[in-house]
């Protein structure tokens, strides 16, 4: 996401500050992250981080040797029937309604693969909590 100014020219883009969020059509490629906070309140950098790899989305817990906790992606037979067997490479994730678009690069053609979540909100976000757990929370401004 950019804020841009009367001459196009950007003023803030978020890729450059943390966060933990995802909101709807977003994407985030592989040079960014996603990193939690310390506290439901407090927005400080929390212990965890989310990356890409080559094959899907991948969380760490933070330390001199980071831990990998969780792999989110696409199942690999999906991504066998939705790719030819070259060489796939995870160009970007996307969050799109009820789900992850996973886009995987194989010479020169991009294909998407989705993961998909059973969701009847009309608001979603994609964050990655302070306990390390990527979840899509959701609501319908109409269910007061």
């Amino acid at each position: 996401m950019m804020l841009v100014n009367e001459s196009n020219w950007p003023v803030w883009e978020a890729s450059l500050y943390p966060t933990d969020t995802l909101l709807l059509g977003q994407v985030m490629r592989e040079n960014q992250r996603l990193t939690s906070r310390i506290t439901s309140v407090n927005a400080s950098q929390g212990l965890f981080y989310l990356s890409l790899n080559s094959l899907g989305m991948v969380a760490y817990l933070m330390g001199d040797k980071p831990t990998q906790c969780l792999t989110v992606g696409p199942a690999a037979e999906a991504v066998a029937l939705s790719t030819p067997k070259q060489v796939r490479h995870l160009k970007f994730v996307q969050f799109i309604v009820g789900g992850i678009g996973f886009y995987f690069q194989t010479k020169g053609k991009m294909n998407k693969t989705a993961l998909n979540v059973s969701s009847s909100a009309t608001i979603q976000f994609l964050r990655l909590d302070i306990d390390g757990g990527l979840r899509i929370y959701g609501w319908n401004p109409r269910d007061r």
